[in-house]
């Protein structure tokens, strides 16, 4: 299993997070825009969607498609204390080379939506809020990607291009794929995507 997005992020460090901190419940959606090209270097199938939220939020779903405002697949998800969501969907998303949006949307109050700041506009980051969708640009008023990627499997971790492998919280992917979801997920840790690494123990 890899992870792949334009967000390169880990861990929480780094990550700032927006919304509208006035008592209210609003509903929010956010959309990454992944090329084919690149998501054909790291896998053959989307298994799910990680991405950050705050303490805040009341519910949400994630989903993907070429469209982001009509998406192919979409799962609700129970949410439980902020961080890092994993979630994953009933099934595969097996790609075909087609450009994919990922993405989800939360309702709740606060700051949720986890970004980083960046030097330059990704026009294929968008956000819905007050029921009409604009590039993150337009409705921040500052540059920036949304803390987000993709959860995928089928790539050749023989190569050095999966450089985004994180298997820390794998214990919440486990727990995803128990409730309800009827496709095994397997890991193969290497060392430096050249060798299978010996002597590793799960803490």
């Amino acid at each position: 299993v890899t992870l792949f997005g334009n967000s390169k992020t880990a861990t929480a460090e780094g990550i700032d997070c927006i919304g509208i901190n006035d008592g209210s419940d609003y509903q929010y959606a956010a959309a990454s825009l992944l090329t084919g090209a690149n998501l054909a270097d790291n896998g053959t199938e989307i298994i799910g969607v990680r991405f950050f939220v705050r303490d805040g939020a009341k519910s949400g779903s994630i989903f993907l498609g070429t469209d982001y405002e009509n998406p192919t697949m979409e799962k609700e998800f129970t949410y439980k204390k902020g961080g890092w969501q994993y979630v994953l969907f009933d099934e595969p998303f097996t790609l075909t080379g087609e450009d994919i949006y990922i993405g989800y949307t939360i309702t709740g109050s606060g700051y949720l939506l986890g970004y980083e700041s960046t030097s330059r506009n990704l026009a294929g980051e968008m956000m819905l809020f007050n029921g009409s969708w604009a590039t993150f640009k337009e409705v921040v008023r500052a540059t920036g990607k949304w803390a987000m990627q993709a959860i995928m499997r089928g790539g050749d971790y023989s190569t050095a291009v999966q450089h985004d492998l994180v298997i820390e919280n794998v214990e919440n992917m486990f727990t995803a794929a128990l409730d309800g979801w009827n496709m095994p997920l397997s890991f193969e840790v290497r060392n430096n995507g050249v060798k299978t690494a010996h002597n590793v123990k799960a803490v």
